[in-house]
């Protein structure tokens, strides 16, 4: 998966042009059209995700440092970097933190688990949405209903792939069903980002 992803990155015209190319020539154009906002949408999906991760490891590795714990920026990194698993990197990188905080002492031990709770809270239920929201035009609801569908259906992998895959989603039904199929010229369609 992740050297065919590294492949798709690489070279998306290629493979966007063959996909066109499959299809009659009446609807080229309007795929086309689609799969460019779709790629677009994707590359604001992982950048809005790279500021997540920046965020949620710059505030822990801060809050950690204001407790006390030891290595506060090696653990704030850890943090940032597993934040790009969802549900499951969070509970990771808490562990280590948990366990050098419980070095010291066990009541710092739960200061960082409670750090690490509320950091975590916040980022799933408010920043990501929101973020979501302006990168993608992706609802807040639909970002959470899809990590616990995926998640529910495909286990680990869906909630490593959920978001993604609903950018995917969301924007493949509005590009080619909504907008492709349904629009009929007036002014209730659903609203385009500007690019």
């Amino acid at each position: 998966v992740v050297a065919g992803g590294l492949y798709l990155a690489a070279q998306p015209g290629l493979y966007r042009r063959g996909i066109v190319r499959l299809l009659p020539p009446s609807r080229r154009e309007r795929a086309a059209r689609g799969l460019e906002v779709l790629g677009k949408s994707l590359r604001r999906w992982l950048t809005m995700q790279l500021a997540a991760m920046a965020i949620v490891g710059t505030t822990t590795g801060l809050a950690l440092w204001a407790l006390g714990v030891p290595s506060p920026l090696a653990l704030g990194l850890i943090a940032g970097l597993l934040e790009f698993v969802p549900i499951v990197g969070p509970l990771l990188a808490a562990i280590p933190a948990v366990l050098v905080a419980f070095s010291v002492s066990p009541e710092l031990a739960l200061w960082a688990a409670a750090v690490f709770f509320a950091i975590q809270q916040l980022e799933g239920y408010v920043l990501t949405p929101v973020l979501a929201r302006h990168a993608v035009d992706l609802p807040p609801a639909l970002t959470l209903f899809a990590l616990t569908g995926f998640a529910t259906l495909f286990g680990l992998a869906g909630a490593l792939l959920a978001a993604p895959l609903m950018v995917v989603v969301y924007v493949g039904v509005r590009e080619f069903y909504v907008e492709g199929l349904l629009d009929d010229g007036t002014t209730d369609s659903v609203p385009r980002r500007a690019s």
